[in-house]
């Protein structure tokens, strides 16, 4: 089950006090320092930048920070499009 929400408040108020023991890994962007200590228990989601994840597996207690992949540039997007043409044509 995949659930996105607004604060840890709203998971409460709609699955019940608790109800985030029962997911395995759970995934933050930034937040407070209460929200990701009550999530994670620890602060480090309070301390991502933008466009950052914390990604917590909670049975192995492993914690990972996730960033965003970089725009490719305008040069592979022409030659990915290319190679993508060729190969469309080779099925016809």
């Amino acid at each position: 089950m995949v659930v996105n929400v607004d604060s840890v408040e709203t998971l409460e108020r709609r699955l019940g006090a608790g109800s985030l023991a029962i997911f395995g890994i759970r995934v933050l962007g930034q937040c407070s320092e209460d929200t990701s200590r009550r999530v994670v228990g620890t602060a480090a989601a309070s301390r991502l930048g933008d466009g950052y994840a914390l990604v917590h597996e909670p049975d192995d207690n492993r914690l990972e920070t996730v960033g965003p992949f970089p725009a490719p540039s305008p040069e592979w997007m022409a030659a990915t499009s290319v190679a993508e043409q060729d190969r469309s044509t080779e099925w016809h």
